[in-house]
C-alpha cells in the first residue's frame, strides 16, 4: 500500500477516538528510527506491519508490509489498543500487571516462546496481550485491564 492509502485508512479508523496515539506511516522499515530498526532485527521480526515506539509514544505503520485495509485495521488494533492502551491504562502499575498477566497459562506459554528468542519478559507479555487484543482472544484477561480505567 502507499503511505497515502494507509494514512487514509488510519484517519477513518481513529476518527472519533478520544485518546488516539500519534500514528506515523513510513513506506519502508529502513525509514523507521534507528533504535526501532535494531529492535526489529534483534527480535527477528519478519515483515513487520507496525511497531510501538516508547521513546516517541507513537505507532509506526510500514506501508510496504500492509497489503489491504484490513491489515491496517488489525495493525492499528494491535499497536494502539494493545501497546499504547496497556501502557496508558496501567501507568505505574505496568511492570506489576505484566508479571500478573504472566501467571496466565496461555500468556506464559506464548511469552516464553518470545523470551527464548531474546525478548524481555515484560515486553514479551505485552506483545502477547497486544496480539490477543488484535485478534479478540482472551476477552476476560483483556477486559481485566480495560476495567482498570
Amino acid at each position: 500500500m502507499s503511505i497515502k492509502d494507509v494514512q487514509a485508512n488510519v484517519n477513518r479508523i481513529v476518527k472519533g477516538w478520544k485518546n488516539s496515539p500519534l500514528i506515523k506511516v513510513v513506506q519502508r522499515v529502513d525509514q523507521l528510527p534507528e533504535p526501532i530498526q535494531r529492535q526489529i532485527e534483534r527480535d527477528d521480526v519478519q515483515r513487520p506491519q507496525g511497531v510501538w515506539d516508547d521513546d516517541s509514544n507513537a505507532v509506526f505503520l510500514i506501508a510496504d508490509n500492509l497489503v489491504e485495509p484490513k491489515d491496517v485495521a488489525l495493525t492499528v488494533a494491535h499497536e494502539a489498543l494493545g501497546h499504547f492502551g496497556l501502557r496508558t491504562i496501567l501507568g505505574n502499575n505496568y511492570s506489576k500487571e505484566m508479571n500478573n498477566a504472566y501467571r496466565n497459562a496461555e500468556v506464559k506459554r506464548r511469552a516464553d516462546a518470545k523470551i527464548a528468542r531474546g525478548m524481555d519478559k515484560e515486553i514479551a507479555v505485552e506483545e502477547v496481550l497486544a496480539e490477543m487484543a488484535e485478534k479478540g482472544k482472551q476477552p476476560n484477561l483483556i477486559n481485566r485491564f480495560v476495567n482498570m480505567i
